[in-house]
């Protein structure tokens, strides 16, 4: 029964490690394309309002990791496997 026990709580901390990987991942790659776009957002439409250089970097990326079909594709191939 201990073995039982033991055998499921190495499971979980494999599979919670395996998790933070994964978002840990996705975050930095999300930080990095949010760097790239705001440069290039403020470069174009010279924005000097930090709040809303943000929302609109942000709003971008969303909107092209969607089009792209990275969104479906992280839900179902990385948040599903972890």
């Amino acid at each position: 029964m201990s073995t039982n026990f033991s055998q499921k709580l190495t499971k979980l901390y494999k599979d919670h490690d395996q998790y933070i990987f994964g978002l840990s991942k996705e975050a930095i790659i999300v930080g990095i394309s949010l760097v790239i776009v705001s440069t290039v957002v403020q470069k174009i439409l010279n924005i000097r309002n930090t709040m809303l250089l943000m929302f609109l970097s942000g709003f971008v990326v969303h909107i092209v990791y969607d089009l792209l079909g990275l969104n479906k594709y992280y839900c179902e191939n990385c948040l599903g496997n972890c």
